[in-house]
C-alpha cells in the first residue's frame, strides 16, 4: 500500500507539473493575440483623425484620453 501512495504522489506532482506548463503556453498564446496586428489590416490612424477632433470641440477643446476614447466610441 505504502508503495501505490508513493506511486500517486509522484504522479500529483507530474500532473501539477503539466498544468503549470500548460498555463505558460496558455497565457503565452492569449499574450500573442493581444499583439498588434500587421500593417493594413487594422484601421488607418487618419481614419480615427476627424472623430477625435469632432470629440475635443464636443468637449469643450479639453479633455482626458478616456473621455475622448469614450466620445469617439459613441460617435462612429
Amino acid at each position: 500500500m505504502a508503495e501505490f501512495h508513493e506511486k500517486v504522489k509522484v504522479l500529483q506532482k507530474e500532473w501539477a507539473s503539466f498544468m503549470f506548463k500548460q498555463r505558460r503556453r496558455e497565457v503565452k498564446i492569449r499574450r500573442a493575440r493581444k499583439s498588434r496586428l500587421p500593417k493594413g489590416l487594422c484601421t488607418p490612424q487618419d481614419a480615427f483623425r476627424r472623430p477625435i477632433l469632432e470629440a475635443l470641440v464636443e468637449l469643450g477643446g479639453r479633455a482626458t484620453i478616456g473621455e475622448v476614447l469614450d466620445l469617439v466610441n459613441e460617435i462612429t
